[in-house]
């Protein structure tokens, strides 16, 4: 009976703290605080980004729009100066003086340029045809020309067959393509006087073109081509 012993009355009861500890959930730990001294820095506001934003585009758009006047005034300035130009290479030379006046018209002047008429000058001949109210006739004939004083001079054989006519040629107009010259028949019985038209074809032949009026007032062609 003396091994089990009692505890005394007077001792308080041990708690077994690591005991306790060991069935508890574990206890989370705050973090601690931020230092006063240092605050936490906050990110900038926002508010200014949209009035920088607005200033560029601003700025952006004036800068196209003052580009775009510039561009539209050059190119302006150059239509302008494109237009001077083809105006002042399209304007006609004044002929005040004579230069650009037209000198290839055939007048009733004659030519003031020796030379001119060399071109017919020889003699030439063929087979014409000559048309009126009578049936129509073909006989040869013969034309030569000669340059004189800037005009031509010449005359007209015509070999019918019952007769031969001879005609003075006095020159009233033409150039170097055409001439036009007075008749006047000064042999044989024919018609007194008539026009005729001498045009340069080739360098060996021309186009020869009679016209009259008969006694009975029928008009009368002769018309061929001649050679030399």
């Amino acid at each position: 009976m003396a091994d089990s012993a009692s505890p005394s009355s007077g001792d308080a009861p041990r708690v077994n703290l690591d005991k306790r500890a060991a069935g508890a959930p574990p206890s989370l730990t705050p973090p601690p605080p931020a230092p006063v001294d240092h605050p936490v820095s906050q990110p900038p506001t926002s508010r200014l980004v949209p009035g920088r934003v607005l200033l560029v585009g601003v700025a952006t758009i004036g800068l196209l729009v003052i580009a775009f006047a510039g561009w539209h005034l050059i190119g302006a300035d150059q239509t302008s100066t494109e237009r001077m130009t083809t105006e002042q290479g399209t304007s006609t030379p004044s002929t005040a003086s004579g230069i650009g006046s037209n000198s290839d018209s055939t007048g009733s002047s004659v030519p003031s340029s020796v030379g001119a008429f060399d071109a017919f000058a020889g003699t030439w001949s063929g087979v014409v045809s000559q048309f009126d109210d009578a049936p129509q006739v073909d006989f040869p004939m013969t034309l030569t020309l000669a340059p004189s004083d800037g005009a031509l001079t010449g005359e007209t054989v015509y070999d019918l067959s019952s007769k031969t006519c001879i005609g003075d040629l006095e020159f009233v107009s033409g150039n170097a393509t055409v001439v036009s010259l007075r008749e006047h028949i000064v042999s044989g019985q024919c018609i007194p006087s008539g026009r005729i038209s001498v045009q340069y074809l080739t360098d060996d032949s021309v186009s020869f073109e009679y016209r009259s009026t008969k006694r009975n007032g029928a008009a009368q062609v002769v018309r061929g081509v001649l050679t030399r």
